[in-house]
């Protein structure tokens, strides 16, 4: 069965507005310059740039409606044919990841809706009315079976949301405190003047003060724009809606997620709570920003999520690390930038020695988040530096497997993992894994690829 819907032409409304009001203020600068007073400007000049705004209006309602000649969206049983002028594109269902839909204030006073479609191929946006938005959702084998089923699981934002601000301030301080604590002796030994000190020292906190604001401002951009968050997993995927100026609403299918992390920061694991990413294609490759759970939650809900996904995932269960044969390769990286300080130690003053604390607690940090899990179906990967990633990526969605040694590394027979996903290749870096199990991560890559 096939059926067409003709592309929304409501929208030629706004862009001509905009094209008028942008065509009348750049004619009345240039007016301006010319007289040098706006005052100065009389009733014929006014005059003019009205039929200049007018013209250029209509030279644009007349180049845009020959572009949109024929715009229409056509549905088949194999998938969407998408028409627009002497443009033709095909998208087969089998092909579609996710569909999206923003509804803002104008596309409400409009009678209109934005249907994003993301496919193998990429984005591809139209307009349609309300209705047939709808009717064309509808329409999608895979997509009008879970509406027409309803859902098992309703996920809302709980009030864990907030400890985000938290878990920023906190990790932007610790960064702050261990340079200023390290960097500072050996700053003001240099300066030798307390004011040049202090002035040092406020300028650093105005910059480290910048960046908080900077940070919680970015968060209640997201707040904003995530407001009335409501997700329901049912048996094919996760519908996902959000927005309250601008109304956007999703659908993932779970065939289509390359895989899923749980991250937690220092401050989320004193509250018992975790995040939870999916990964699609589009997403790995940076066409799509759609989240479906974009806040933290407990982890017995986080539990019930996964378990959906992965029945025999256990967030609770940790993969293990690889001990100090796991840990000493990365001394070879640490070295360079420590023979670097100790010889700028030599030259400026002994007390740069400090900085060497920052780097060993960076590479602590950077051994401590690593470990690995190696099950029957899937990979359970941790990393991370400042926040524990664990990744759960089943072999079949393992794009590249790659394996690296260093000198030391290559004594111990020890092996860098680095896991691609995704066109891009999203990495994952487990750490250094004895070259044994190396070995069986590929060969259960190469069975199950």
């Amino acid at each position: 069965m096939t059926r067409e819907f003709s592309l929304s032409k409501h929208r030629i409304v706004l862009y001509s507005l905009a094209v008028f009001f942008a065509s009348a203020f750049f004619s009345m600068w240039f007016c301006v310059l010319l007289v040098g007073r706006v005052w100065r400007i009389t009733g014929y000049e006014f005059a003019s740039v009205f039929c200049i705004a007018v013209g250029v209006t209509v030279l644009f309602i007349v180049f845009f409606s020959s572009k949109m000649q024929g715009g229409k969206v056509r549905i088949g049983e194999e998938g969407i044919e998408y028409m627009r002028g002497a443009r033709s594109q095909f998208i087969r269902f089998a092909d579609i990841f996710c569909v999206r839909s923003h509804i803002g204030p104008f596309h409400r006073m409009l009678g209109t809706v934005k249907v994003i479609i993301e496919s193998k191929s990429g984005q591809t946006g139209f307009y349609l009315g309300k209705a047939d938005a709808r009717s064309l959702v509808m329409l999608m084998p895979a997509f009008s079976d879970s509406l027409r089923k309803g859902g098992h699981m309703r996920v809302t934002a709980e009030k864990g949301r907030f400890t985000v601000f938290l878990s920023d301030f906190f990790n932007i301080t610790v960064v702050f405190v261990a340079l200023m604590a390290t960097a500072l002796p050996s700053i003001a030994l240099f300066l030798f003047d307390a004011r040049d000190v202090g002035m040092f020292t406020l300028s650093c906190t105005g910059i480290y003060l910048g960046i908080v604001l900077v940070d919680f401002a970015y968060r209640g951009l997201r707040f904003f724009r995530y407001a009335g968050y409501a997700a329901i997993l049912d048996e094919e995927g996760i519908r996902v809606s959000f927005g309250s100026t601008v109304r956007a609403r999703y659908r993932v299918l779970y065939k289509k997620i390359l895989c899923f992390e749980i991250c937690q920061t220092f401050i989320e694991k004193l509250f018992g709570l975790c995040r939870i990413k999916m990964r699609t294609e589009q997403n790995v490759d940076g066409i799509s920003d759609a989240e479906c759970f974009p806040f933290a939650m407990n982890k017995a809900r986080a539990q019930e999520i996964v378990r959906i996904l992965c029945p025999d995932f256990d967030v609770n269960e940790k993969p293990a690390g690889g001990g100090m044969h796991a840990f000493a390769p990365y001394l070879q990286y640490l070295l360079i930038p420590a023979v670097i300080i100790f010889v700028m130690s030599f030259f400026l003053n002994f007390l740069l020695l400090f900085l060497l604390l920052d780097i060993a607690l960076f590479g602590f940090l950077l051994y401590i988040r690593k470990g690995h899990t190696f099950k029957e179906h899937y990979a359970d990967v941790r990393c991370g530096v400042f926040s524990e990633r664990r990744a759960i990526i089943p072999y079949t969605r393992m794009r590249v497997v790659i394996g690296k040694s260093n000198a030391i590394a290559y004594r111990l027979k020890n092996t860098l993992v680095e896991i691609c996903i995704g066109k891009t290749g999203l990495a994952y870096f487990p750490g250094y894994i004895p070259k044994e199990e190396f070995s069986v991560l590929v060969e259960k890559a190469d069975k199950k690829g």
